[in-house]
Order: structure tokens, then C-alpha cells, then sequence
């Protein structure tokens, strides 16, 4: 997690807590944004989920990108679970294949767009998780 600190105690002293979280919410479209201060670290995940609600459903692909299995030209291999098709994910926000893991080698802690935005995701955004082949 990032996060500012202006704490002057001594490392042994200082302690972190969950009391007064406050958050910026910001609008990848417009650039708005808004300070939500809670009580309760369990709230964060409750304003995620409502952000998550107001996305609404994403159709699969999503932004991914769909092309020809190269070993055997889309006709069907042991890769790609014998469909043919292989599938790149992207940017949730501009749609740019060229994106880090937060971590460096998997998921869990995030992504990032490098090439196109600088944009940062989370493993469950839901725009993430629609970009799979379908059933």
C-alpha cells in the first residue's frame, strides 16, 4: 500500500492504526474526486464495492485482446485450453496490453499500466476479470 507519512515518534514508539482512514476517490474520466474520512478500515471495503456496483457489469472481453494461437494458427493445440485463441489482457482504463505486475512476478498485490496511462488496478476490478474468453 502507498502512503504519506508525517509520524515524528521514534520508530519503537510508533503506532499505526485503522481510526480516521481518509481516502481519495478520483474520477478517471473527468478528474473530479472526493475525500471519504471513516472511522473504520472495514468501511474501505464497503465504498470499494459500492464504486465496483456503480461500474456495473463488464461484458467478457473487456478490453482484452483476442488473437490466433501462433503454434497452430488458431485451428486448435494443446494451449490456450484447445481453443485456438489466445488472450492478452489490458488496461482497464485506455486499453494499452503493456502492464506490470505491481510486484513483479503475479497479481496479487495490484497492476499497472506502464506503456499507455500509469494507471492502477486491483486483481478483482471488475473490469480485470471480464477480460477471460468466454464459456
Amino acid at each position: 500500500m502507498d502512503a504519506l507519512t508525517d509520524c515524528s515518534c521514534p520508530a519503537e514508539g510508533s503506532a499505526i492504526t485503522g481510526d480516521d482512514v481518509s481516502v481519495v476517490l478520483s474520477c478517471a474520466s473527468c478528474g473530479g474526486w472526493a475525500v471519504v474520512i471513516t472511522d473504520s478500515i472495514d468501511a474501505l471495503t464497503k465504498i470499494k464495492a459500492d464504486c465496483y456496483r456503480a461500474i456495473g457489469d463488464v461484458a467478457p472481453l473487456g478490453k482484452a485482446v483476442m488473437a490466433a494461437c501462433p503454434d497452430c494458427s488458431g485451428s486448435g493445440c494443446s494451449h490456450w485450453h484447445s481453443t485456438g485463441k489466445t488472450l492478452r489482457k489490458a488496461c482497464p482504463r485506455c486499453g494499452d496490453i503493456g502492464f506490470d505486475y505491481r510486484s513483479g512476478h503475479d497479481q496479487d498485490q495490484g497492476m499497472i499500466c506502464r506503456l499507455g496511462c500509469g494507471y492502477k488496478w486491483s486483481a478483482d476490478d471488475p473490469r480485470w476479470l471480464a477480460q477471460r474468453i468466454q464459456d
